[in-house]
């Protein structure tokens, strides 16, 4: 089948932002987000979204649109317990934030050898066993506050450009 291409949603601070990305769906790859002509990531409404995605010649594979919700993992970071943890959804949060450039840099090298704690916490996340994974509280903490870290750093981001937009064309 090849690449698809797709746009989907974020939640934070009560407000949706829209995002392109790609995914070769043989080998279940995913690509980098697309960045608009300007460098854009985030779009302010879907059909911004779809008209970027236009610009760059990227026809739309339809399906329903995935909102990956930082609202909801800030609150279970505001106060991180192992028994309530949503592992799709902070693995989710975890992959969003990696792709937008707003995870701490130790997050960025989860492959580096000797493995490090946040290894281990990305492994559980990534590979559970048959029955859910047990986790510390330690853990919980851990991710919590990497969590917490990287979305901090998406929020300055659209503090300090907040339409996180190219300006529209003219005409």
């Amino acid at each position: 089948m090849g690449w698809t291409t797709h746009v989907d949603a974020l939640r934070l601070d009560r407000q949706t932002w829209y995002y392109i990305w790609r995914i070769d769906d043989e080998l279940s790859i995913s690509h980098p987000l697309l960045r608009a002509p300007c460098g854009a990531l985030l779009h302010a409404s879907e059909p911004e979204a779809l008209e970027v995605a236009r610009t760059l010649a990227e026809p739309i594979t339809s399906k329903s649109l995935h909102t990956t919700d930082f609202d909801a993992a800030l609150a279970w970071a505001g106060a991180p317990q192992a028994s309530n943890l949503d592992a799709s959804l902070l693995m989710n949060s975890w992959h969003l934030l990696v792709d937008l450039d707003a995870l701490p840099s130790p997050v960025q090298q989860e492959y580096s050898y000797p493995p490090s704690e946040l290894a281990e916490i990305f492994d559980k996340l990534h590979w559970p066993e048959p029955t859910p994974a047990e986790w510390t509280l330690a853990e919980a903490q851990l991710l919590a506050a990497t969590l917490r870290e990287g979305i901090g750093r998406l929020q300055a981001r659209l503090v300090s450009n907040p339409s996180h937009d190219c300006e529209p064309p003219a005409g």
